[in-house]
């Protein structure tokens, strides 16, 4: 039972509230947690292991740069974050091959995670004797400093939609003030210009990249020749009727002026030569998704508890990222309509065959081979001295110091509360 709430993404909590109400008997919450800490969470890291092992020996005979791509995951939004997660997907295979938990007072601070998660990747993987030849990334700016700084062979591309993202939000506030309410129509073209610049530039030409861009302005205010050498004209045929009339920018407007500063600023001509022509992160995206099943953020885990969850998360990722698309009797492919939030549109999309659990048996054979071996006393003492080297201190133990005690802080609450009451009376 306890394995099987874990392996499923379920909360002990509910499962049990749910098996109360049922008038079903079930296992005490204290059993739950010394079945997890004994046998389920040591079988988890030993089928990683596994994984992580063959795919480091397939890797290693393969002989290739790695392409990865990496983000984080808070655990909680903002910046009161306890727990950071950092993911590194293999851009080839499609596959979560590392994950790496930082607890907030280890990186020093929360805003810092995500740059330490990234550190402890990387080293993992060069510490198993691979190399990174290309790696896709948000716009973080202490991450671009530090693999600027220390993985100087390794190419450094941003994800497109990251970029995309940012310049909308600018786009958007720009639209909302005065005399600015013509940029509306255009947004999604300018964006869509961006995710152009990428994909029609599969040698990552980041001078040809930047001139295509810079183009931009130009159409806008319905000038087509431009001054790169590069680039010198857009590539669109010669407009005609609706599309010669269209409501361009006119030069010398407010808007003019402002939507220019946004599209040429010092952070695109930054970013765009960095754009990633070829993976992106969406699928870290979707491994996201899927964490938010096993760790969901507004539940409190331990460390081991959320790490185990995490890489929970990977093993089901992986066994079903590249999921078939389903189809009927016929054998035609099965779609279905679906809006879009960010789009505030419909659209087509593929159905899917339904996830496999393939993993979980592995899971199991391996809870019970422990379990047949181990008793929970005997496993505990063998896993106290890991635990001790590899668990980060608490968040509160440079506080201890601090800690009132219980009858001191019931006395301090109970007299601020008087207090307050009197002076309201008064």
């Amino acid at each position: 039972m306890s394995s099987s709430i874990l392996f499923s993404g379920a909360l002990p909590s509910k499962v049990f509230r749910f098996l109360h109400h049922f008038n079903v008997a079930a296992i005490s919450d204290d059993a739950f947690f010394d079945h997890q800490s004994a046998f389920v969470c040591p079988s988890i890291d030993m089928v990683w292991h596994r994984f992580r092992n063959e795919y480091i020996t397939f890797m290693r005979e393969r002989c290739q740069p790695l392409v990865l791509g990496g983000d984080g995951r808070a655990d909680t939004p903002g910046h009161s974050a306890k727990f950071g997660t950092y993911s590194l997907l293999d851009m080839d295979i499609m596959k979560v091959v590392d994950v790496q938990l930082v607890q907030s007072n280890v990186a020093g601070g929360s805003v810092k995670m995500e740059l330490k998660g990234l550190q402890d990747s990387i080293q993992s993987l060069a510490d198993a004797g691979l190399t990174v030849g290309q790696l896709v990334t948000d716009r973080h700016p202490s991450i671009i400093k530090w693999v600027r700084e220390h993985m100087q062979g390794t190419q450094h591309s941003f994800d497109v939609w990251h970029v995309v993202k940012g310049l909308k939000k600018k786009l958007l506030k720009l639209a909302c003030e005065k005399e600015c309410g013509a940029l509306q129509q255009w947004i999604k073209s300018i964006c869509n210009h961006l995710y152009w610049v990428a994909v029609s530039t599969p040698n990552a030409d980041g001078q040809l990249m930047l001139e295509k861009w810079c183009s931009l302005s130009n159409h806008l205010h319905n000038k087509h020749q431009h001054k790169g050498a590069k680039f010198p004209r857009c590539q669109h045929p010669d407009l005609e009727g609706e599309e010669r009339n269209k409501n361009w920018i006119k030069a010398g407007t407010k808007l003019s002026a402002k939507l220019t500063d946004i599209l040429e600023s010092r952070q695109m001509m930054k970013d765009v030569p960095m754009l990633s022509t070829g993976p992106q992160t969406a699928s870290i995206e979707g491994f996201h998704s899927v964490l938010n099943h096993f760790a969901p953020k507004m539940y409190g885990f331990s460390y081991s508890g959320i790490l185990h969850r995490n890489v929970l998360a990977a093993l089901h990722f992986n066994k079903n990222n590249e999921r078939k698309q389903a189809t009927r009797l016929d054998g035609t492919p099965r779609f279905r309509v679906a809006f879009k939030k960010a789009r505030k549109s419909f659209a087509l999309e593929p159905v899917k065959i339904s996830c496999t659990y393939g993993y979980v048996d592995e899971l199991q054979e391996q809870v019970v081979e422990l379990a047949s071996v181990y008793s929970i006393r005997e496993i505990k003492e063998l896993l106290k001295e890991h635990e001790a080297t590899h668990a980060p201190p608490l968040l509160c133990v440079d506080y201890e110091h601090l800690r009132p005690g219980k009858a001191e802080a019931i006395q301090a609450h109970l007299s601020r509360f008087k207090k307050e009451k009197n002076l309201d009376l008064c």
